[in-house]
């Protein structure tokens, strides 16, 4: 009798503890072991902070252009951990709440693709794709040195309604690349070709590479792509340049 009642004293000391590990599991928060939720729903919506800076794992840093909302566009600016500079037109932005995909034409023939993600706390970080036909594989990475901003919405309080958009524009294609021309004379920038027209008050170094667009080449002069001049496009003498 008194093996039963040890042993009945045991069992019943063992479901109290059982039943009360199975209460503590039960009151854990259902977030223990659950990946982490998006930045939606609470954000109206995620948009770019006022800069927006690139640290690659080649060393280089891209510092882009002051973007409104989920958009980048504008002259991106490059720097290498020697000192060396690149400008390059940039577009794209976020492709969703946890998506960021843009492409920088570089002033140097170069094309690259940015694509990553957001991540719940709202860091950015992703690879590098090289665009052009014999660029070959770019294992680069990169990381924003900012976070994705997200404007918090009550609980109860819907977001106001988006404002009508008269007749809303495509965005602009980027212009097509018609070759390179690499500077042999520093020259001026025109707004017009023949020397017809006016300079717009920049010029372009000597090594450096510019993108023929537009137009292209005619009678001496050369329709290019020169992010720092107004529209980002101008005019230049063909004599003062070798094409690649």
């Amino acid at each position: 009798m008194g093996n039963v009642r040890g042993f009945t004293r045991s069992q019943a000391l063992y479901s109290v503890v059982a039943v009360c590990a199975a209460g503590l599991l039960m009151d854990l928060p259902a977030a223990v072991g659950m990946p982490p939720m998006p930045l939606a729903p609470g954000c109206d919506p995620p948009a770019f902070p006022p800069t927006f800076l690139v640290t690659q794992s080649d060393g280089w840093t891209v510092d882009l252009p002051a973007a409104s909302g989920t958009k980048l566009q504008g002259t991106a600016t490059a720097k290498s951990p020697s000192g060396e500079t690149l400008l390059g037109r940039v577009s794209g932005g976020l492709t969703g709440e946890d998506k960021i995909s843009f492409i920088v034409n570089w002033d140097n023939g170069h094309r690259s693709k940015y694509f990553g993600n957001v991540d719940p706390d709202g860091a950015i970080s992703g690879g590098r794709q090289d665009l052009r036909p014999d660029g070959g594989p770019d294992h680069t990475n990169w990381r924003a040195s900012l976070v994705i901003l997200c404007n918090k919405i009550a609980p109860n309080e819907q977001p106001p309604p988006p404002e009508p958009q008269p007749n809303p524009q495509p965005e602009p294609k980027p212009p097509t690349v018609l070759g390179t021309l690499e500077v042999l004379i520093p020259t001026d920038v025109w707004d017009a070709p023949d020397g017809k027209g006016k300079k717009v008050g920049v010029s372009v170094p000597f090594g450096r590479d510019v993108q023929i667009i537009g137009e292209g080449c005619r009678d001496g002069w050369c329709n290019v792509a020169v992010p720092e001049a107004p529209g980002g496009v101008g005019w230049v003498f063909q004599l003062h340049f070798r094409r690649l």
